[in-house]
């Protein structure tokens, strides 16, 4: 046992207190949490405008009353300190009063993307959790029918609570906990809670094996939260921010960029129930956003609305790419759409932003590179022979720092396999180091292909097809091969307006790649298969195509 090892208290993993004085000591970690920092944040601007989305506008002081009757809601409904709530909801401003009730109560939030079916059964046997908050149904699937099947086999479960809308027999609405707690007053004071403590269990995507729940401490969320406005500057923090929510908050991104990072530094969160690209731009004028997160796989979408480039986005200060690795090309494109600073940022769910680019980096490095280390994260770049790669090659990235998790819910051997004993959380992500201090993310290690021995990053691949006319989406990745063990095969969907081939996409590459990086197989396709948060599945594009011949 060292500083780094996470010390499970049954099923919750938790920093070491040598690790917890160091960062402590340093400036890193407070006394804050993220309960006590909405609080202040609604008393220093209780007339200004907290929340909007498609049914209400809240100023803060409107929004802290109805936190406050939510916290006490839940309390009657028997949540107490340590006890997991899991919610269900799409963005909508009942997903923000429920998670800052949560955290008051010195519960755990765990979050579930809308479009969880089995994976929600999973979440909540697996945490155990005592509450679970969905929609009666949305885009016509009845939540509330889901639910209800899985109740037998979810013992620890007590309660549904459900949103906009009618609950079955045993369930509760969410508008008649909040009221009933408003008409009792608040009651006890809520409890004291560690700024160590987890605040959330924030499941991964379980792509290649069962999800699992990452903590998240009120520190390691605070510094992060920090580091975002004061180092990179990606929100002003002042109270003049307008985040536009336009991914799913149940995911970090939007989670720590829009909604946390807008509302507890007393800016306004716009919440955006799902993405249209044309509701989008309406958003974006009409409510006067300065920022946004968004996904590369979103740029297509922005291109086709019609009179794009006659819309006004002057109250827009810049746009963060991110959710997977961001071509120049997609970068370009958004800065000719929005004609706005655009920054990318780079993090997980286990180490949020280690890596973004401050306002101050020149433009070719935004447009070359993800950006630079945050204050107090650590980064390596690791070759296959686990050495420190030489600048300009591309490794592994490894990561360590104060908003690296403290682990895996009930998971020790998980989390022992993804940190090592010098506290390096291995990302499976590739990177590079320029020579200016400058990241770049190339992509997961999985990925690589690896043609006849030779190293073939898919990114560079992605970002030579789009800067072509045609191409609006691309993804590459490798397939088995006899001979050579891999070869690269780049999935491309393209403009219908234009007419191109193949062929005419491997002629526009010639010049532009090492003979040996050409794809030696191009699939057109009507569209890229995502996921819910905007990430291309390239594993199940190579599930379609293994074994298979090309069919151009």
């Amino acid at each position: 046992m060292n500083k780094y090892s996470a010390i499970f208290e049954g099923a919750v993993p938790k920093h070491s207190p040598e690790l917890v004085a160091e960062y402590t000591s340093a400036g890193f970690w407070g006394t804050a949490t993220i309960g006590s920092e909405f609080r202040q944040a609604a008393a220093l601007r209780p007339d200004r405008l907290a929340v909007v989305d498609g049914k209400r506008r809240f100023t803060y002081r409107e929004f802290a009353e109805e936190v406050t009757a939510m916290r006490d809601g839940l309390r009657a409904l028997g949540v107490d300190d340590g006890d997991r709530v899991t919610v269900q909801l799409p963005n909508w401003w009942e997903q923000m009063a429920l998670l800052f009730a949560i955290v008051e109560l010195g519960a755990v939030l765990v979050p579930v993307t809308i479009r969880a079916r089995g994976d929600l059964e999973y979440v909540l046997q697996y945490t155990d959790s005592k509450v679970v908050v969905i929609p009666q149904e949305f885009h016509g699937f009845s939540h509330v029918d889901l639910v209800e099947g899985m109740r037998p086999r979810l013992p620890a479960l007590s309660r549904v609570v459900v949103v906009r809308g009618r609950a079955a027999s045993g369930q509760v609405t969410y508008e008649s906990v909040a009221k009933e707690a408003a008409a009792r007053g608040t009651g006890d004071a809520p409890p004291v809670v560690s700024p160590n403590d987890p605040w959330q269990i924030m499941f991964t995507s379980g792509t290649t094996s069962a999800p699992k729940g990452v903590i998240r401490t009120h520190n390691g969320t605070l510094y992060t939260l920090r580091n975002l406005s004061g180092f990179y500057r990606l929100y002003q923090g002042d109270g003049t921010d307008v985040a536009l929510g336009v991914l799913p908050i149940s995911f970090i991104f939007a989670q720590y960029l829009c909604a946390l990072g807008a509302m507890l530094s007393g800016g306004a969160l716009v919440l955006q129930e799902s993405f249209n690209a044309s509701e989008t731009i309406n958003l974006i004028e009409r409510e006067r956003v300065t920022y946004a997160g968004v996904v590369p796989s979103m740029v297509s979408d922005f291109e086709q609305v019609p009179g794009i480039g006659e819309r006004d986005f002057s109250s827009l200060r810049l746009l963060s790419p991110a959710g997977e690795a961001v071509t120049r090309e997609r970068k370009e494109q958004l800065h000719e759409i929005f004609r706005c600073d655009i920054r990318e940022s780079y993090g997980l769910a286990e180490m949020t932003w280690p890596l973004g680019q401050r306002a101050d980096a020149p433009t070719e490095k935004k447009y070359a590179t993800t950006g630079q280390a945050s204050p107090g994260a650590e980064l390596r770049i690791v070759d296959d022979s686990m050495e420190d790669a030489p600048v300009g090659q591309v490794g592994e990235l490894y990561l360590r720092g104060p908003t690296l998790f403290p682990g895996y819910y009930r998971n020790p051997e998980a989390t022992k396999a993804a940190i090592d004993e010098e506290g390096w959380f291995h990302t499976g992500d590739l990177a590079i180091l320029d020579r200016d201090g400058f990241y770049a993310i190339a992509g997961r290690k999985k990925d690589l292909i690896k043609r006849g021995g030779m190293p073939i990053v898919p990114q560079e691949l992605e970002d030579a097809l789009q800067r072509h006319p045609a191409v609006v989406g691309v993804a590459v990745f490798g397939l088995p091969d006899e001979r050579r063990g891999e070869i690269a095969c780049a999935c491309v969907v393209l403009d219908p307006a234009v007419h191109t081939t193949p062929s005419d996409l491997l002629h526009f590459l010639r010049g532009q790649l090492a003979t040996y990086k050409m794809p030696e197989r191009i699939e057109i396709m009507e569209s890229l298969p995502l996921s819910p948060n905007g990430k291309v599945l390239k594993s199940e594009l190579r599930k379609r195509l293994e074994g298979t011949k090309t069919s151009t």
